[in-house]
């Protein structure tokens, strides 16, 4: 190829993986020598911090405008395009090569080769472009300025500009979109909202689309290749089963892609399409195994953000990019329109205190007292019954876990409350108080939540009304306690009816409420994490080996390879939901970490994590090491081979 550099290195590496190199290569998924295009038709996405660019896998993409699914290049709030077509000598471009790597996706066409990146702090996306022979290619691009919700503004007509440089740009009365052409001659035509670019590629091109555009290429595919280094040079997992490496390595990929800077602040988005904008608990789940595996200015700002968005102690549920927008964010909750959505789950609030434990567990950096005992004040006040447990109301916006049927869970809910005692638990630990409150709350809990030896337990009370409904919110106590009542629900909780091969269901399929739906039976990989994570503590170590399992088979044989998604079918296990879920990932970390190796917070043990290991290696291991793991200044390396205890070095910092 006619270039020189990093990315020609790139290019020449990708050309000769083969598909067969999933099962070798740690860094790279690769699907090549589709006979029929539809293999490729699922999403893709490559992001920085301030903007993301998704498409179909084979490089194009053809979406109506949408302000809640983010489809094609979005920076910040703003949509650029959502149509983007290519063609050689008027014949559609077929993908026959498609490889992810942690900073780009590689395509290989018949005549072409293409590498598209997103520089982390920019405002554009990067494609670039290379062939062997001089090609006529045509780029076609639906420019659509759409704000992203709750925002109800539409675009006006578009101006089009082309400075002395080459630089096409798109105004509108919501934004601007630059777009500049380097390497190569491009024509440029425009009528309505689609914009043509005639370019004759001789060798190379280099594309740049977004707010801004620079044409660097080699620095810009740098920057974004040093931005993803953490997740390949931080807390590296090796052991004798490449499938836990391999998909250990990609969950951390995916924590930093979905890191974000927005004029809202920084923090985890939660998922792509749909929900790339800011969650409470979602990000907050992502913080626990961000501080783990040293990501810990992404997660200290997080919940930075996530209070600068508060109310009196009050954690959003969902914070939007528009913060001067006044639209209300309203939504459909349990079937009722209009539902006030920023502020309804009050588990982002215990959540957030449990962070808080995160943080100066790992970091070293205390939390802010201040702020910890407005979040706990906000807690206690949702104990109306004065019975030591919080309850959830619904007409007041005040609900948990699960939302298309919270208005049937009014009261004190089982996972809402194992969340509010060890936010307690966490508190105890970094006010330096004693533990009489958590105490007293552990025995409500007892009391109330689980039946005598049985295996059942209640999901949730008020008054006289007690509900048994057998999902994995029966887990969740599990996560930090353990006892022979809990290891008995989570025997029945690892029945077939729950526990399916691809993980936990939302619900079990013989509860009356069960019907395949979002909450009501699709599988959860987060919820499998937290039933992962309540075996381990429970000396149920086959059944957490088991759920782990589940998260490398859906990494493997994912329609985009390497990703988790936000749930899959009850029935067929096939992907639904969001192709991109953070916290499917997040959690894969947190039950290996702290299921399978041990890692749990000191708050729980009065013992460091990483002096807390012990050695749980099913008989599929022989051994696991994890290296520069990040721990309050030091890096410790730890090793633990079958039937031998673990061993844990320490080091300086460097």
């Amino acid at each position: 190829m006619y270039f020189h550099g990093v990315i020609r290195e790139e290019f020449n590496f990708c050309a000769h993986l083969k598909q067969d190199d999933n099962n070798k290569v740690l860094d790279a998924w690769i699907l090549e020598n589709y006979a029929s295009q539809s293999g490729l038709h699922g999403l893709s996405l490559v992001k920085g911090k301030k903007a993301h660019l998704i498409l179909r896998k084979d490089g194009q993409i053809d979406m109506p405008s949408s302000s809640r699914k983010r489809y094609g290049l979005w920076t910040g709030s703003l949509q650029h395009f959502s149509v983007l077509h290519m063609e050689i000598n008027g014949t559609p471009l077929k993908c026959i090569k498609y490889v992810r790597r942690p900073w780009y996706i590689y395509r290989e066409y018949a005549h072409l080769s293409r590498i598209d990146f997103v520089p982390p702090g920019s405002n554009f996306a990067c494609i670039s472009l290379a062939s062997e022979t001089d090609q006529d290619l045509t780029i076609t691009l639906g420019i659509n300025h759409t704000k992203m919700w709750p925002s109800v503004e539409k675009p006006g007509s578009y101006r089009v500009r082309q400075d002395d440089k080459g630089s096409i740009q798109i105004l509108s009365d919501l934004g601007q979109t630059y777009i500049s052409f380097s390497g190569s001659h491009a024509a440029v035509s425009f009528n309505d909202d689609r914009i043509t670019l005639q370019v004759a590629v001789k060798g190379r091109a280099f594309l740049c689309i977004g707010s801004e555009v620079e044409s660097d290429e080699e620095e810009l595919f740098s920057q974004a290749e040093k931005y993803y280094r953490p997740a390949l040079e931080n807390c590296v997992l090796r052991s004798s089963l490449f499938r836990l490496d391999k998909t250990f390595l990609w969950s951390k990929v995916a924590i930093i892609e979905s890191y974000s800077e927005t004029d809202a602040g920084n923090g985890f988005f939660a998922g792509f399409p749909e929900f790339s904008w800011f969650f409470g608990r979602d990000g907050l789940w992502t913080s626990f195994s961000a501080y783990m595996i040293g990501l810990h200015e992404m997660a200290d700002n997080h919940l930075e953000m996530l209070w600068r968005n508060s109310s009196n102690g009050r954690i959003p549920h969902e914070v939007t990019l528009n913060p001067d927008d006044e639209t209300e964010q309203n939504f459909e909750v349990s079937g009722v329109r209009g539902i006030r959505t920023k502020y309804m789950s009050i588990d982002s609030t215990p959540l957030w205190i449990i962070a808080q434990g995160y943080k100066e567990s790992w970091t070293g950096k205390p939390a802010d007292k201040g702020h910890l005992m407005t979040a706990l004040s906000f807690l206690r006040n949702l104990d109306m019954d004065h019975d030591d447990l919080i309850e959830n109301n619904f007409s007041k916006s005040l609900i948990g876990w699960p939302e298309t049927w919270a208005n049937k869970r009014n009261g004190a809910c089982i996972d809402v409350n194992a969340w509010f005692l060890e936010a307690l638990a966490a508190s105890a630990f970094l006010l330096h108080t004693d533990r009489g409150e958590v105490k007293r709350s552990r025995e409500a809990f007892d009391m109330h939540f689980f039946i005598g030896d049985d295996p059942y337990f209640i999901d949730s009370f008020e008054s006289d009304i007690k509900r048994i409904i057998i999902t994995p919110m029966g887990s969740v106590p599990g996560m930090y306690n353990s006892s022979s009542l809990i290891q008995n629900v989570l025997r029945r909780l690892s029945s077939p009816d729950l526990l399916t091969e691809a993980g936990m269901r939302s619900m079990s399929s013989k509860d009356p409420m069960y019907d395949k739906g979002y909450h009501t039976g699709q599988v959860w990989p987060l919820m499998t994490g937290w039933h992962a994570i309540a075996c381990y503590n429970n000396d149920l170590q086959q059944t957490g080996f088991k759920c782990l399992k589940t998260f490398m088979d859906l990494a493997f044989s994912a329609q985009d390879p390497g990703r988790i998604n936000e749930t899959y079918d009850a029935e067929t296990f096939e992907p639904e939901g969001q192709f991109a879920q953070v916290w499917s990932h997040s959690l894969f970390i947190q039950g290996v970490l702290e299921g399978l190796l041990n890692m749990i917070p000191q708050w729980r043990t009065d013992m460091i994590p990483v002096l807390s290991v012990v050695n749980r290696l099913p008989r599929e291991i022989n051994f696991i090491e994890v290296k520069n793991l990040l721990f309050q200044g030091s890096v410790f390396n730890i090793a633990i081979n079958q039937g031998s205890p673990p061993t844990v070095e320490k080091e300086s910092l460097k």
